[in-house]
């Protein structure tokens, strides 16, 4: 009878959003709210914080209103456009991956046109536990999470602390193989709509097309699918690098052919917790983003030339990488160098 969408059924006052929730309407509630809970556990959200879903905020009884032919007109591009981050919601499946409208939300997010620090988080449900602490959903976090438990033996990290990079790595390494593999394959173009003037208008809108032409044939292949794909290609991978790192060979070469697209500026990687090869390793140093300015990087034995290609690299440590023998002669032209730790590298001989 009301004929209203569910927050103006229930909410006392406006609701100004934090977050725009990407996801698809097919998987069960439960697991979704699992997933929402652990995203405010990770930014350290209080109970005022707000996020934004379709399927509550939009009033289903007058969807025209909030479904436009020009997507930048649509409810969902004017949600977008107030809040700090958007958060995707997967299922097993990546489901929300292949569906158009969800396309058309991480395109928005990732083109970082919005706000200059626009946050991008994708979160699943699983039980599992951290240090001894029950979760049922973990996410990869844009920058760093709050840590949120008692104080731990990881750099005397405590509650409210922004959680360090071992951290970090350990925390992100539980999200599923099997889903990771998934989203290194997506192709943005290929999502489906239940109408298909979506998928146009959609496809088209991130070609670049203007109004007039929404309506036509988006092209199979384009330059703006190709960057958005290898820029979330390479967030999943280089977020979740140590999982990459001792998969099959078929996700590990997955994992290099999608890291070397990251735009991160910071790396954390400590392979000494496991036994890794070292043609593995040298892959690693040639897939690492040019991008990076910070890194450390421990367990390393050989490191090839392409090194000498990360231009804007400031910090570098290197500690703990016992059986490193040898620089190459590229570090000489690491010419942004401030900073090169190599404390605990008992076995190098020399230096270039």
């Amino acid at each position: 009878p009301y004929e209203c969408s569910y927050v103006e059924l229930v909410a006392k006052s406006p609701q100004k959003p934090r977050y725009f929730v990407s996801h698809w309407w097919g998987e069960a509630v439960a697991l979704f709210i699992q997933c929402l809970e652990q995203h405010a556990e990770d930014r350290m959200f209080d109970e005022n914080v707000a996020w934004w879903v379709c399927a509550y905020a939009n009033n289903q009884y007058k969807l025209t209103a909030a479904v436009t032919s020009d997507p930048k007109e649509s409810a969902f591009y004017q949600a977008l456009c107030i809040v700090d981050g958007v958060v995707s919601v997967l299922d097993a499946h990546g489901t929300a991956f292949t569906r158009v409208w969800c396309v058309f939300e991480v395109w928005t997010a990732l083109t970082g046109k919005l706000k200059a620090d626009f946050k991008y988080d994708i979160y699943t449900a699983k039980d599992h536990q951290l240090y001894g602490h029950p979760r049922h959903a973990v996410g990869l976090v844009d920058g760093a999470a709050y840590h949120n438990h008692e104080p731990h033996t990881i750099q005397n990290q405590k509650k409210g602390d922004l959680e360090f990079g071992g951290y970090k790595v350990q925390r992100e390494g539980h999200f599923p193989i099997e889903l990771l593999h998934k989203a290194l394959a997506i192709r943005l173009q290929d999502g489906q709509a239940s109408v298909q003037a979506d998928r146009r208008h959609i496809l088209n809108t991130i070609c670049g097309r203007g109004i007039e032409d929404l309506d036509v044939e988006p092209p199979s292949m384009h330059e703006s699918y190709r960057k958005v794909n290898a820029d979330l290609n390479g967030r999943v991978a280089f977020d979740t690098l140590a999982t990459g790192l001792r998969a099959s060979d078929e996700i590990f070469q997955a994992y290099m052919d999608a890291v070397v697209h990251s735009t991160r500026t910071e790396l954390f990687l400590d392979i000494n917790s496991f036994n890794l090869a070292k043609e593995r390793q040298e892959k690693l140093v040639d897939a690492l983003p040019v991008s990076l300015e910070r890194i450390v990087i421990r367990g390393l034995s050989s490191i090839p030339e392409s090194f000498g290609k990360l231009s804007n690299l400031k910090f570098c440590n290197l500690t703990h990488s016992r059986d490193l023998v040898a620089l190459p002669d590229s570090v000489g032209s690491l010419t942004a160098l401030e900073d090169l730790n190599l404390g605990g590298c008992k076995s190098l001989a020399a230096l270039p």
